[in-house]
């Protein structure tokens, strides 16, 4: 008789849902939280990479929007991101092929005047904190 593998439900995810590919465009504010290896999904029932992250989506129809605590799954976003746990990043979000012709959605870098734009709203105050509190026009960016 055939012996099955023991089955272990994966992680909830509490945080918030942010779909890269449905953001292609959008200039977004990532604050790395945590590099998760060995996430079990429906597209990796053997485990993947993801990056926790809070993410202000500069581009968001209406006003910025806040997304905490989300999950970003996929190769461009977890090489890229992993170096920068602990700190904001400025990116856009755009789309790229791959040498076999398929779409996956990367984060690439952002000129002056983005970075500007995610540096006059933290200086209107912290979109990241509980309660919004004041902070330096120096934002790390």
């Amino acid at each position: 008789m055939t012996r099955s593998a023991d089955f272990y439900a994966p992680e909830a995810a509490d945080g918030d849902r942010f779909i890269p590919k449905d953001n292609i465009g959008h200039v977004v504010v990532i604050k790395a939280l945590e590099h998760k290896t060995g996430m079990v999904t429906s597209n990796s029932p053997n485990g993947t990479d993801a990056i926790s992250a809070d993410i202000v989506d500069l581009d968001a129809q209406g006003e910025p929007a806040v997304y905490r605590d989300t999950l970003l799954f996929g190769g461009a976003f977890t090489d890229a991101l992993k170096g920068f746990i602990g700190q904001m990043v400025v990116v856009k979000v755009e789309l790229r092929n791959s040498k076999s012709g398929r779409t996956y959605a990367a984060p690439i870098a952002v000129g002056d005047e983005d970075k500007k734009r995610a540096e006059e709203l933290f200086a209107k105050g912290d979109p990241f904190a509980a309660q919004i509190r004041t902070v330096s026009a120096a934002a790390p960016f």
